[in-house]
């Protein structure tokens, strides 16, 4: 499958999306502007990498050992407020999928009337053939950052989906028993790795744990290292790997 791929385009959408986030939670003027030299940084890679056509494997194409697991549509929803990086993470996941794992995804991000502080919500989907309705249905994965996060998607969760909470924010899940339940210090392992910022990398560290199948680690190392200001490469990569250990290790609430 071939789609004609204009990185013009694409820089004005990440722009647009960057305007956004930066509205929805406060970013300072410096802040902004480094976002922007990311930007401006990747679309000239991008336009060096790709001869204006981006190829996309369909279905059943054939993957090496080292590639992730071929699946139908997967989705994925991360929750919170706004302050909280949640579009970020979004965005990550969308660069890694896509620009770094040639695999189909759609990233849509929802605000409330607030900015920071306001209901706040990223979505990616993800698949191997075409996808034709760009939003959650049923989510696999739903990442709470927060009670009322939690109240108001967990019945888009898939039975048996997978939920990732932080317990310091979440204290109530409705039906526990009907999903696989993880619970990671988010806010505690950011503190720890400098900067509370840093909630959403260790909720995507503690993502990445439970969905590891699907695409490698390189690769959204990669787009953390794109997305995020130069200077807080270091911290950001360090709450993300301390939010996947506590999974992998097992050192986390989790009720199957």
């Amino acid at each position: 499958m071939t789609y004609n791929f204009d990185p013009e385009r694409w820089y004005a959408n990440e722009r647009a999306a960057l305007e956004a986030e930066r509205r929805a939670e406060g970013w300072s003027a410096e802040r902004y502007e480094a976002a922007l030299e990311d930007l401006d940084r990747r679309l000239d890679e991008m336009q060096q990498r790709l001869d204006r056509t981006y190829q996309i494997p369909g279905a059943g194409c054939a993957r090496t050992e080292a590639e992730a697991v071929s699946r139908g549509r997967f989705e994925i929803r991360i929750a919170g407020f706004g302050g909280q990086g949640v579009v970020t993470v979004g965005r990550i996941l969308g660069t890694a999928f896509s620009i770094h794992g040639n695999r189909n995804s759609v990233n849509t991000q929802s605000y409330g009337p607030e900015s920071r502080g306001g209901a706040c919500r990223s979505e990616v989907v993800v698949a191997d053939g075409e996808i034709n309705y760009p939003y959650v249905r049923k989510a696999d994965v739903l990442v709470a950052l927060s009670q009322v996060a939690l109240d108001t998607y967990v019945e888009d969760l898939k039975e048996g989906g997978r939920l990732v909470i932080d317990p310091e924010a979440v204290r109530i899940v409705p039906g526990p028993e009907r999903f696989r339940v993880t619970a990671v210090p988010t806010v505690a392992i950011a503190h720890a790795a400098g900067d509370v910022k840093f909630q959403n990398m260790a909720a995507l560290g503690a993502l990445y744990a439970v969905i590891s199948d699907l695409l490698p680690e390189e690769h959204l190392v990669k787009a953390i290292r794109e997305s995020v200001p130069a200077k807080t490469v270091a911290g950001n990569l360090a709450a993300f790997e301390q939010g996947k250990a506590r999974v992998i290790s097992g050192a986390c609430e989790e009720a199957e």
